[in-house]
């Protein structure tokens, strides 16, 4: 169609043909498929289409590969089992685990196994005798095939002479009781070793016996009169065995002294004397006091104590000596008492002396000291005369003593007694200085600390005076109240930072009896949290034309300010250019009257705003 530019009127109108499009071939896609397997190919239809009218514009059937066979695990077929005479064999087999079909078979040998020996027997034995050896094969086989393995001849020793008991001897014909019988038997011939086995009879009754050994001798202490004998057994190492039966020995009873009263530990300190004593009744005694160095397993008769009663004058060397008292009868009959210790009680030992002392007025010195000892008790002494004479100071009876400084006590000594029944000891002296009592002095203020969560920071302050007393404090509201930190009474506070204490000032109380100091405050801050108002700013009154400045405070790291200003009461907000530090001063205008200023805080953890503070222009 053809228009007029000017008055759009229509001047023609032809129309035209516009030629067909082609197709627009799509993706090929696949139909029809049949899987190939791993006995046959399979196939598919390769179809195209297009991808305005979908139209079908063409199709090619395509092959699809057999599958090669998947060979499994081998297995074991016909196997024949080996011997220790023959080899053995098996088919090791692999299958297709899809179609089950044999992919290969392989025979494999099995190794012929080896003999399994048997116990060795004995074959064609010729017996010894007492004039000659014997001898026999030792004879192995396999236990699976019978085939023999191995043979060895080996001797027999030539026998022994009988075995003969010669003789059962005891060493007395007579004895009293309470004294030692040893029989001794005499035996030859026989397979060595020999043994022996003994029982004892009293009056015919057997009464007690011993296990066969290789010792020849039996001795047994009777308690009481009678006839005793003794009959051994003896065997060789072939079991051959003979007896023989002893004399009899004639026990008669003599009657001992009898012990009344025993002997008691004496315990005494060295140069005191120790008095012994047995009470023992009987006729005719006789008495030998004894002493052993080495508890008991030796005796000594101790020359010229033949009373009932022995005194010794202790020596420190005597310790643990024991005594005891030999008792005997005109019959020859003795008793001996029971051993009594002898204990030498030493003196204290004076371990750890007490120390001089430096005290303020009022303040509290402690003198200490450590003795070693059984028993042991003190008695603190002082002197206010150098040393010239001594004084106990009534209820100081323990190993340390605590005085609360006077001036009046300046330059007094003191000194501990301590006594046990070895005696007495003093340690040595020490003198108690007194001061003036000083105000502490902070000389040393802590130190602000920054840290992580988790992380340790110990504040450390140094003061001077007598006496000091630390308590620390923290306060979590920028120092409006203080609370006393539980424990935490030493010149240095370690604290394990957390994320809460950001922004928490730290202080340090120190004490004496003459006054309290605080050292400065300083602040914790806490990097890795976003930061935290400490001090908000305040309202300001100004005339106009007078400059006031809005403050903030905050805790944090890395922290940035924005202050920002509101002419609507805090429902919008605006930059202030400029205005990036800690505080911001204005200069006053009439204009100016009920504005508010905050202050926005941030760091890379986050931000936060202070509260609105309002400006008043009168």
């Amino acid at each position: 169609m053809t228009y007029c530019t000017v008055c759009h009127e229509e001047l023609s109108r032809t129309t035209k043909p516009i030629d067909k499009l082609d197709h627009t071939l799509g993706e090929p896609v696949r139909e029809n498929e049949v899987a190939a397997t791993c006995k046959e190919a399979g196939s598919y239809d390769e179809v195209t289409y297009c991808t305005v009218c979908h139209e079908e514009l063409s199709r090619t059937t395509k092959p699809i590969d057999k599958l090669d066979h998947t060979p499994g695990e081998p297995v074991r077929e016909n196997e024949v089992a080996a011997t220790c005479k023959e080899a053995g064999s098996y088919d090791e087999v692999t299958y297709c685990t899809v179609c089950h079909e044999e992919l290969s078979r392989t025979t494999k040998p099995i190794d012929k196994l080896d003999h399994t020996p048997g116990e060795p027997v004995r074959e064609n034995e010729n017996p010894a005798t007492t004039e000659a050896e014997g001898s026999y094969d030792e004879v192995v086989y396999c236990t699976a095939c019978g085939e023999e393995l191995r043979r060895e001849t080996k001797t027999i020793d030539k026998l022994s002479e009988p075995l003969v008991i010669s003789s059962i001897k005891a060493d007395v014909t007579a004895a009293n009781a309470g004294e030692k019988i040893t029989w001794t038997a005499k035996a030859s011939g026989g397979t060595e070793p020999l043994q022996y086995y003994f029982i004892l009879y009293k009056d015919g009754t057997k009464l007690k016996s011993r296990s066969y050994s290789t010792v020849n001798t039996y001795s047994y202490t009777p308690a009481e009169p009678g006839t005793y004998k003794v009959r051994v057994y003896v065997k060789d190492a072939d079991e051959t065995k003979k007896n023989k039966l002893s004399a009899g020995v004639t026990v008669t009873q003599a009657v001992p002294p009898v012990i009344l009263l025993q002997p008691s530990d004496q315990a005494v300190a060295a140069g005191k004397t120790a008095a012994f004593t047995v009470t023992a009744e009987g006729e005719g005694l006789s008495y030998q006091w004894q002493y052993s160095k080495n508890n008991g397993d030796n005796w000594y008769n101790k020359s010229g104590a033949t009373e009932p009663t022995y005194t010794v004058t202790a020596k420190a060397s005597y310790d643990g000596f024991l005594y005891r008292c030999r008792v005997t009868n005109s019959a020859g009959a003795e008793a001996i008492s029971d051993p009594a210790k002898l204990i030498i009680i030493p003196k204290p030992v004076i371990m750890t002396q007490p120390v001089n002392q430096t005290a303020a007025a009022g303040e509290k010195a402690t003198f200490t000291a450590a003795a070693s000892g059984e028993g042991l008790s003190y008695q603190w002494q002082y002197s206010n005369d150098e040393g010239q004479s001594w004084h106990n100071k009534s209820g100081a009876t323990s190993a340390s003593y605590t005085v609360t400084a006077k001036t009046s006590y300046d330059g007094m000594l003191y000194r501990c007694k301590v006594t046990n029944e070895g005696g007495s000891v003093y340690t040595a002296e020490a003198k108690l200085t007194v001061t003036a009592a000083v105000k502490p002095a902070i000389t040393t203020q802590p130190k602000a600390r920054t840290a992580a969560a988790g992380e340790t920071v110990s504040f450390t302050v140094a003061a001077t005076g007598t006496g000091l007393k630390y308590q620390w404090q923290y306060s979590s509201d920028y120092g409006k109240t203080w609370t006393n930190k539980a424990g935490s009474t030493s010149a240095t506070h370690t604290v394990t930072v957390k994320a809460s204490y950001n922004g928490y000032l730290y202080r340090c109380k120190v004490t004496n009896s003459a006054g309290t100091v605080y050292s400065s405050k300083v602040r914790l801050t806490v990097s890795g949290v976003k930061p935290k108002i400490l001090s908000q700013p305040a309202d300001q009154t100004a005339a106009a034309g007078d400059s006031v400045t809005f403050k903030v405070v905050a805790a944090g790291v890395g922290m940035t300010y924005q202050w920002q200003y509101s002419k609507d009461g805090g429902q919008t907000w605006y930059n202030k250019t400029g205005a990036a530090s800690a505080s911001y001063t204005v200069t006053a205008k009439a204009t100016y009257d009920g504005i508010l200023y905050r202050c926005v805080v941030k760091n890379s953890q986050g931000t936060v705003y202070s509260s609105g503070a309002m400006l008043t222009v009168g």
